[in-house]
């Protein structure tokens, strides 16, 4: 005589309508994730410059070319090349004497 297998039933049982409820979450999570990953790794360009902002921009380049042909502001953009090219000696510590 043979031993008939034992049936074991079914715990987790889900309708056709839930299992296309459970794909559609998962789908979602899984797109979620994509999204996250895609906007990690591709940078968002800055927006364009308004009317104002490029407006601003024209004045002031006209206003540094006029300043750097005028004797005055010669002067004081050489002052300022020199400080940025002055070397100044590193701090002194306590420890080395």
């Amino acid at each position: 005589m043979k031993k008939e297998k034992r049936v074991r039933p079914q715990i987790f049982v889900l309708t056709p309508e839930e299992k296309k409820a459970v794909a559609c979450v998962l789908a979602a999570f899984f797109l979620g994730l994509a999204t996250m990953h895609y906007r990690a790794t591709h940078p968002r360009q800055p927006p364009p410059p308004t009317a104002r902002q490029q407006y601003q921009a024209q004045r002031a380049a006209k206003a540094t070319a006029a300043r750097a042909r005028s004797a005055r502001g010669q002067a004081s953009a050489a002052v300022a090349a020199a400080a940025r090219f002055t070397p100044t000696p590193p701090p002194e510590s306590e420890d080395e004497e």
